[in-house]
This record gives structure tokens, sequence and C-alpha cells, in this order.
């Protein structure tokens, strides 16, 4: 009986640390759903681009059902999205803390609850 391949969330994957996770996943062999704000193109058959707001809850949770349906199974979620603003404190604009604060916190909140049902049952993890 042959192993099904295990499948991994990673956020922020259209560059930077998010990009980098993506590969190293895909080069251990496992299917990888990669997620970013922006539209992605699939690589392989190994990746699934998904396009979602993390500030968006329905969005997000609608963007982990899509990755664990995928393949029937979650084993690894990957929270490498993030955003900053740069400049004095004293010179951040409301919309921009928002910003920083729904992706960086809200976003990583809600990609991971509603992801732990789908870990449970595979024993998986989260990385923030």
């Amino acid at each position: 009986m042959t192993t099904p391949a295990r499948v991994a969330l990673v956020t922020g994957a259209a560059g930077g640390i998010g990009s980098a996770v993506v590969q190293r996943f895909l080069v251990g062999g496992w299917r990888v759903a990669a997620t970013d704000v922006a539209p992605l193109a699939a690589t392989d058959e190994r990746t699934l681009p998904i396009s979602a707001d993390l500030r968006d809850v329905g969005a997000v949770r609608a963007m982990v059902e899509q990755a664990a349906a995928w393949h029937g199974r979650l084993d690894a979620v990957v929270n490498a999205a993030g955003v900053w603003t740069e400049g004095r404190a004293d010179d951040t604009t409301e919309a921009e803390w928002d910003l920083v604060v729904g992706v960086n916190l809200k976003g990583l909140y809600f990609v991971t609850s509603a992801a732990i049902p789908h870990l449970e049952r595979t024993g998986g993890c989260v990385v923030n």
C-alpha cells in the first residue's frame, strides 16, 4: 500500500521565506498548497496555487478547505505571510497599521484555527 503524499499549506508563497519554504517541501516530496494575495502559477501537479487575502476570514476558511480537499488531507501549515511598513512610528497611518495587524496577526490566527481540525486528523503541525 502506498503512503499518500503529505500536504502542506504555505502562506506568503509568492516570495521571500514563503517561496523558499514551498521549494523545500517540494524537494522533500510533499504536495504544497501555495497561497498568496496575488495569483500564483502552478509549477507542476505537486503545487496548488490559491489566491486569498488573509484579512478576509471567509477567504481564509475557503483557502484552508480547498487545500485540505485537494488530496484529502493537511499535514502542515506554514504561516510565512507577513507585511511591514517602513518609517517612523509616529508617521504610521491607521490604514498601514490595520494592514500589518490584519495580515500578520488576524491572518495567522484564522489560518491556524481553520487548519486545526485537519491537522488533528493527520497529527500535523503549524509553523509560524
